[in-house]
């Protein structure tokens, strides 16, 4: 049976009343978990800000905080580093992508290990360019190299961003990569990121969907979420304004991300972090919170961990919300639930 839901200038109502992707066996619900960016970005000066750079104790703490107290058990199992992990240069002999070795001692597969000694899942972000959106050493000319190591280090998502690199190259590209993370027998979560790059948003056309339903777990569309109601607000008017493609190219194994969470930082009312959190929910995204886990508020961690709009994103039919109609500035959005 499948239940309509229906949200009404924010009631909810319920009313009783599929698409090819990627064929790896993973996001069948959309991913939850963690993602360094928003708390710990590009700081790497660790000696200066102990406990504000992005360095192996700070995912540790942050591993074992998500345990401690109780996000993993709700689904927040993803570990996943986003830009600035990365050493300078590749490894002189092996041409491999490699961590920064001051800051990540273990090295990415100690810290995998780690965090799968914790039953959490690792995740890292790299760029498809010549060099990653922060400056580091990016994959175009060794995916296949790069999908080896990812595997080798037992990763289980992968998010590529494809700053440095033309346009025409990313759809082949990213397919590339996508199959030859498939080849090498480990299950990763692929999250492209491509049609960010490109202009798609004025010329729908210009993105082939049905491709990046059969090459990507995750797809990035829309500009990056910041910690001000007028980011999350753009994203969700974003998703209003092409609610004639996004919909439809959603479903169990593919979904449209539309960036992190973020609750628990400064810079949204209770108000905003109520739409933020229901309509992410309602849109079945991926749910990546981006904050300190030593200091998310109450108010924020009552929404992140709310059973009831955890239900509504991890809705085993994986239908993204759709607007249907709008009168007196009152917004209708159904859903519908396989309940």
């Amino acid at each position: 049976m499948f239940t309509v839901l229906t949200i009404v200038s924010g009631a909810v109502i319920l009313t009783l009343n599929s698409v090819m992707c990627l064929d790896n066996g993973l996001a069948r619900t959309p991913p939850m978990g963690w993602n360094t960016w928003q708390v710990f970005g590009c700081q790497l000066n660790c000696q200066r800000y102990p406990n504000n750079c992005l360095n192996e104790d700070a995912i540790k703490r942050t591993a074992d905080k998500l345990v401690s107290d109780g996000w993993r058990d709700l689904g927040y199992k993803y570990v996943i580093l986003d830009d600035c992990w990365l050493a300078t240069q590749r490894d002189p002999i092996t041409n491999r992508i490699m961590a920064d070795p001051s800051r990540f001692p273990s090295g990415m597969k100690g810290l995998g290990q780690y965090l799968h000694s914790k039953n959490l899942l690792f995740g890292v972000t790299i760029g498809y360019g010549t060099l990653t959106c922060s400056g580091y050493p990016g994959s175009m000319n060794f995916l296949e190299l790069d999908a080896k190591t990812m595997a080798d280090w037992e990763v289980d998502y992968v998010k590529m961003n494809a700053c440095n690199s033309p346009d025409q190259m990313m759809p082949d590209g990213f397919e590339k990569f996508s199959r030859l993370l498939n080849g090498t027998g480990r299950p990763m979560a692929f999250l492209c990121t491509y049609p960010l790059y490109n202009s798609w948003y004025a010329n729908p056309q210009s993105v082939d969907w049905k491709r990046l339903q059969n090459n990507c777990n995750l797809v990035r569309a829309l500009p990056n979420s910041h910690s001000s109601w007028g980011s999350v607000f753009n994203i969700i008017d974003g998703y209003k304004l092409r609610n004639d493609i996004l919909p439809k190219v959603a479903g169990p194994g593919h979904y449209n991300d539309p960036d992190m969470l973020v609750l628990g930082n400064n810079g949204l009312s209770n108000d905003q972090k109520r739409a933020h959190m229901g309509m992410w929910c309602m849109f079945a995204a991926p749910l990546l919170i981006s904050a300190d886990m030593d200091k998310v508020d109450e108010f924020s961690a009552s929404l992140i961990r709310n059973k009831h709009l955890l239900a509504i994103d991890q809705d085993k039919g994986g239908h993204q919300a759709e607007f249907v109609k709008s009168r007196n500035d009152v917004q209708t959005i159904n859903s519908y639930l396989n309940m």
